[in-house]
């Protein structure tokens, strides 16, 4: 099913939660910074056989800026982190085999999201807010590396970039002295994924990958105490084998000659899953 498809049914089924005539809220806006840790999980497969895993936590620092207009609910936020995880498992080799290998990935990642709602409220206090988000997602991943950008002699270095367009519903729930709890969960749908490869031993130039992303999903908890910000936040993303690209690799034979011959790559079929928490305040 395509992401237009999934899309059109879910907006679908959250249009009756969309008051028919505007709902007089008062207009507020405010800022939200917090820090913390993800538990980043990266898994490479061929066929039914993981080849690779990467894990370990990566800091993290958060921005998010909230807007208010009547019933609407508008935002945007971005997100940095950097880190190195543990590496386990195989590097694909010039020949096109596979050499068990532990070392180190380092990673950096910046994402960019904005978010359009419509308030309405539940019960005698609650809130439920259907909206929309979308995103700009991008990382660096640079394999057997002691610091980033610079790969060692089995490693190179993956520059990802991901679009996503996700169908959100939050439930906003009041606690005594002002508090509150927010529950959110939606769709990342993919609009387009890319993968560009650099530092890969025997290659004139870059890499062009196209993997292909299935839809995810997302869920995230917001405990909010005085000025005190609290967030827990998870999400799996599964990408399918790209389709293969002949390139020109220079290639040592046992002679010492150096020949030039042609070989064919793809991005094996990839799990990444992560797991936030995360501390903060508002403003």
């Amino acid at each position: 099913m395509s992401t237009l498809r999934i899309l059109a049914g879910l907006l679908a089924l959250l249009a009756p939660l969309v008051p028919a005539t505007p709902l007089r809220w008062p207009q507020s806006a405010h800022g939200e910074i917090l820090v913390g840790a993800m538990d980043w999980k990266w898994e490479e497969y061929f066929g039914d056989q993981r080849v690779v895993l990467e894990s370990g936590l990566v800091p993290t620092l958060r921005t998010r800026l909230r807007r208010q207009y009547s019933a609407w609910r508008l935002g945007g936020e971005v997100e940095l982190a950097y880190g190195a995880v543990g590496y386990e498992g195989a590097l694909q080799t010039i020949n096109g085999g596979q050499q068990e290998y532990s070392s180190h990935t380092h990673y950096f990642a910046g994402n960019g999201e904005a978010t359009a709602g419509w308030a309405r409220p539940v019960g005698r206090h609650g809130v439920l807010v259907p909206s929309v988000r979308m995103g700009y997602h991008r990382w660096v991943r640079t394999i057997d590396s002691d610091r980033f950008n610079e790969p060692g002699i089995h490693g190179y270095v993956e520059t990802w970039q991901h679009a996503t367009v996700q169908p959100v519903i939050a439930a906003e729930i009041p606690l005594p002295k002002g508090d509150q709890l927010m529950l959110e969960a939606g769709l990342r749908l993919p609009l387009w994924t890319a993968e560009t490869i650099g530092g890969l031993g025997g290659t004139s130039g870059p890499i062009e990958l196209e993997p292909g992303t299935r839809p995810a999903f997302r869920a995230m908890l917001q405990l909010r105490l005085g000025r005190i910000l609290l967030e827990t936040e998870w999400m799996s993303l599964a990408f399918q084998t790209s389709p293969d690209v002949t390139v020109p690799m220079r290639v040592r034979s046992p002679d010492g000659i150096v020949r030039t011959q042609e070989m064919d790559l793809h991005q094996p079929a990839s799990d990444l899953r992560r797991l936030d928490l995360r501390l903060g305040t508002w403003l």
